[in-house]
């Protein structure tokens, strides 16, 4: 798998999210089937029925899967600051979902679902 990777994601549902992703190559398990990441990134949320703001995230990725099609876990955090509160505020990151990716690289494209709702994503790894 290619070491990072950058790629723009957005969804909707209870929470409407759109977010610019940054994601580093961490490590792979003993059988080389599980590969992990770690995930950095900016956006912003909208809670349906609350607040709303930018902020930013982190979280893990775990990916599994042959050639061009993978399995992927996420788990994590946003942190926010309102737009009208201006209170801090935290919303759980965890959802699965397809991934595909060639292991050489390049293109990205996923889908997922979670604890802020459904969305796709489209990006590069390099």
């Amino acid at each position: 798998m290619d070491k990072h990777s950058l790629y723009l994601e957005a969804g909707g549902g209870p929470i409407f999210s759109a977010s610019i992703n940054f994601e580093n190559y961490i490590a792979k398990s003993v059988s080389g089937k599980l590969h992990w990441f770690g995930r950095i990134g900016l956006g912003g949320a909208a809670v349906l029925m609350g607040d709303e703001g930018f902020g930013g995230f982190g979280a893990i990725t775990m990916l599994t899967g042959n050639g061009n099609r993978h399995f992927e876990m996420n788990g994590g955090a946003f942190f926010g600051i309102g737009s009208y509160s201006k209170d801090l505020f935290v919303l759980p990151i965890l959802d699965i979902g397809y991934r595909y990716q060639k292991p050489e690289g390049k293109f990205i494209f996923k889908a997922k679902i979670g604890t802020i709702g459904i969305g796709v994503g489209l990006g590069y790894a390099f």
